[in-house]
């Protein structure tokens, strides 16, 4: 479910990608960022950003 802020300017996005953490993507119009609110990073999630899928990046 997407959810905007209008006070902020953004949406956050539940990311269906991730089964071991709880993983929401944060965008407005300029920037986006992947969040993890969860106390642990499961390997799964870690090495999901190691590999840049769906990301374009590296972590």
């Amino acid at each position: 479910m997407s959810r905007f802020f209008h006070m902020f300017d953004f949406f956050i996005d539940k990311s269906d990608a991730f089964k071991n953490n709880k993983v929401y993507l944060v965008k407005d119009n300029y920037k986006e960022a992947f969040i993890c609110l969860d106390t642990g990073l499961k390997s799964e999630t870690v090495e999901y950003f190691k590999k840049g899928k769906g990301t374009g990046k590296i972590f």
